[in-house]
């Protein structure tokens, strides 16, 4: 295997549900407010919100027992050459189409050519210049209205993007209703503003994109290492456009634009969850070169090594660093689609686990690794007085032991007192 890469060299988090044929929504709900605290980029990293509020440390992924393991994917922004992508030239040539010249696939010709059409083939003995190197970024920006009368171009549509504070307006609420409705087939009424100021509108960034109306708009996680998409919602009068796909691009952009105006460490579009036996959610990988977070060691493995490993154990969780040669292939088909549906939002609440997830979230321990004599070595306060744990006559002492290795395993062996550390002064009240 590759050389893993630690997942504090950059921030990011991620959950996602998209769309490969129609067009994708990258709700990748990370938590954190702008900062380029090193603190912050190592627990956006490690801990994800899938709801909105809540962090892993509460929900985290049972990747051991899911049906459909989810690993985190980034996207190495400075390496990133959409332009020896066909489809993704093809994606950012139909939009400028429709910007400048006002015709959607299938309206006729634009300047003599068919829209859809490929050019024909030179003349003989004709000379055709020098191909110059594609520059995405610059292809994206040609499209902006500011961008492209300053070119000299009158564009057809009044296309406009801006970074802006999230906020829950009528109209982006109005827009976020009608998307959920089209795409994740959500009941009339079913989504509230207060829900979407509380799901969306607490992280700090987001970008809109206008033409005569609000089209599109998605919502940024952004920190020092590293641009973390949350959520994109889009126009479903508008899908034919591939609007989430454009957003992946014009988000990696931002990450390398904000690399080069002085950024330094800025480097990584997170993309939201990947998940190998969804469709909707593997097309991903078209993006490279891409990293996995491989959640039980919370270091990043190349993509191409870590399906290697995944495709030979499709279920359950198996270390990224394992040999994949060794592996015994599973009986499921990691190529087949388990479900065209992508995972709905999911109501804000806390719910208890039934089991603790495997493998443990990163910097937590395994409670059944939690030494018997340990536990027996633990001073609580009850009653007013100081008491071995061992000695308390609980009603279900194996319901309680279990209670208390989870909350060791969450806080670590030396934040409790033991009869040998009571000099410490530290004790736990129950």
């Amino acid at each position: 295997m590759a050389t893993p890469e630690p997942a504090n060299s950059a921030g990011g988090v991620t959950n996602s549900s998209d769309s490969e044929d129609s067009d994708e929504s990258m709700d990748t709900t990370s938590s954190g407010p702008l900062s380029s605290s090193e603190e912050e980029q190592e627990q956006e990293d490690s801990a994800d919100t899938q709801d909105g509020e809540f962090p892993t440390l509460i929900e985290p992924n049972d990747m051991e027992n899911t049906c459909c393991p989810q690993y985190t994917i980034r996207l190495d922004a400075l390496r990133f050459e959409p332009g020896k992508n066909k489809k993704m030239r093809y994606l950012l040539n139909r939009w400028k189409r429709f910007v400048l010249d006002g015709c959607k696939p299938g309206d006729g010709e634009v300047h003599g050519q068919k829209v859809e059409g490929k050019a024909k083939g030179k003349a003989k003995g004709s000379k055709q210049p020098q191909a110059q190197p594609y520059d995405y970024v610059k292809e994206l920006h040609a499209t902006e209205y500011s961008f492209a009368t300053t070119a000299g171009e009158q564009p057809a549509v009044k296309y406009e993007v801006s970074l802006v504070p999230a906020a829950a307006t009528a109209e982006r609420f109005d827009l976020y209703k009608r998307y959920q409705e089209a795409v994740h087939n959500d009941k009339p009424g079913e989504n509230t503003i207060s829900g979407f100021n509380r799901f969306l509108c607490k992280n700090p960034l987001g970008y809109i994109a206008w033409t005569a109306k609000l089209v599109a708009f998605s919502v940024l996680d952004i920190l020092s290492g590293c641009v973390s998409s949350v959520y994109f919602v889009w126009d479903p009068d508008y899908a034919w456009a591939s609007l989430g796909k454009l957003s992946a691009l014009r988000e990696a952009a931002l990450a390398k634009e904000f690399h080069d105006a002085g950024m330094k460490d800025m480097a990584w579009l997170y993309m939201g969850y990947y998940i190998r036996t969804c469709q909707k959610m593997r097309y991903k990988g078209d993006y490279s070169p891409s990293q996995l977070l491989d959640p039980g060691t919370n270091k990043f493995y190349p993509l191409e090594e870590a399906v290697k490993v995944i495709d030979k154990r499709p279920q359950g969780y198996t270390p990224f660093d394992t040999d994949s040669g060794t592996l015994v292939t599973s009986a499921v088909d990691s190529t087949s689609t388990r479900s065209d549906k992508a995972p709905k939002e999911r109501k804000a609440k806390i719910k208890t686990l039934a089991t603790w997830p495997k493998p443990p979230p990163p910097s937590f321990l395994d409670p059944d690794n939690i030494p018997a004599t340990y536990l027996r070595k633990l001073v609580v306060f009850l009653d007013g007085s100081l008491r071995l744990l061992d000695d308390v006559p609980f009603r279900n002492p194996v319901a309680v032991n279990k209670i208390i290795a989870e909350l060791i395993a969450a806080l670590g062996m030396d934040r409790l007192a033991t009869i040998e550390t009571l000099e410490r002064g530290v004790f736990l009240a129950f």
